[in-house]
């Protein structure tokens, strides 16, 4: 599970996040790793679209 931080991208709305909250954050961790979206971002760092 990728653990978040304050200014990371949000993986469900793709803003950036705006809290502190320990619990909050282990959540969205929780739930991108549920939903699968995790590995998407971490692949799409540095990679190019064609």
């Amino acid at each position: 599970m990728k653990k978040y931080k304050r200014g990371d991208i949000c993986p469900l709305c793709g803003e950036p996040i705006a809290t502190d909250d320990v619990a909050a954050l282990q959540l969205l961790g929780m739930i991108a790793e549920e939903l699968g979206l995790e590995e998407s971002e971490e692949e799409s760092h540095g990679e190019e679209k064609s």
